[in-house]
């Protein structure tokens, strides 16, 4: 299972991909534009963009509990 975050940082470290065909997230600043959630709630309050519909972590957790052999 991938990690899309991960990924992200790995392959446009800059951020500049995400900026480019994301414009809710044109102005944001530096790896940040990865994880625009994690914002203080000023600049989070300046954005149109939703909240993650699944946090990474719960899904993994969840996915390990159903597909590990017991």
């Amino acid at each position: 299972m991938l990690n899309p975050i991960r990924q992200a940082e790995r392959y446009d470290p800059s951020g500049d991909y995400v900026r480019r065909y994301v414009d809710e997230l044109s102005g944001v600043e530096g790896k940040a534009v990865h994880q625009p959630w994690k914002l203080d709630d000023e600049a989070r309050a300046k954005l149109d963009y939703p909240e993650p519909m699944v946090d990474y972590s719960d899904g993994m957790r969840s996915y390990r509990e159903r597909h590990t052999k017991s």
